[in-house]
């Protein structure tokens, strides 16, 4: 399990107040949905998920923590990723991915934005944002923990397995959004694991084929 690390340059930066340029839309929330050809995520076809009304691919949170944004399909702020690595195993392999997406940035990887609300937390500096979501990241990898060690008294093997499927970009996105934001998920977003959660059992069947569910 990997939490971001900064150079000194960006540490410094994160110690430096935010500058707001639009107070009603700073700490607006976004889902960011993207191809699943982003980070190997789960794929399936676009007709697929037509029929049965989910969204698949990879799934990120963006806080726009200074009122950047001024089109909401693009969004500006602070992306939070969950990635599970093709490299390591179990725990070793899912890592937290903290960025800036910018103004002029045009990702064609991103297929939908949808504004979810706004986060209640206000910090006045960048950083503060930083450490939030890693701790919420630490927060949710033992959330999970946890609920496996409550519902199941199998090997520590099928434990592991159990992790693995119920940690990943998609998982993580929903915990944010409900547990640590206190908002709620659209109805409109449909995810494999709510819809069709034996899809995601083919996890390992997936690492096989290097298609990772992240």
């Amino acid at each position: 399990m990997l939490i971001p690390q900064f150079d000194q340059a960006q540490e410094e930066g994160f110690k430096t107040k935010l500058f707001i340029k639009n107070e009603k839309k700073r700490n607006d929330v976004y889902i960011l949905i993207h191809s699943p050809k982003l980070c190997g995520s789960l794929s399936l076809s676009k007709k697929f998920e037509e029929i049965v009304n989910i969204d698949s691919g990879h799934y990120s949170i963006l806080i726009d923590v200074e009122g950047e944004t001024e089109n909401s399909k693009n969004p500006i702020g602070i992306e939070c990723h969950l990635i599970n690595e093709k490299k390591g195993t179990g725990l070793n392999s899912i890592n937290l991915i903290l960025k800036q997406r910018f103004k002029n940035q045009y990702p064609t990887s991103t297929k939908k934005a949808i504004l979810v609300g706004k986060l209640n937390e206000e910090f006045e500096r960048r950083g503060e944002y930083f450490n939030f979501l890693e701790n919420s990241f630490q927060s949710f990898i033992e959330s999970r923990l946890r609920s496996d060690d409550s519902s199941s008294s199998s090997s520590s093997t099928t434990k592991n397995n159990s992790s693995e499927e119920t940690i990943n970009c998609h998982t993580f996105a929903k915990y944010l959004i409900k547990e640590k934001f206190k908002l709620k998920w659209p109805l409109n977003i449909n995810m494999v694991e709510d819809e069709y959660p034996f899809l995601s059992s083919l996890t390992n069947a997936q690492k096989e084929a290097e298609l990772i569910t992240c």
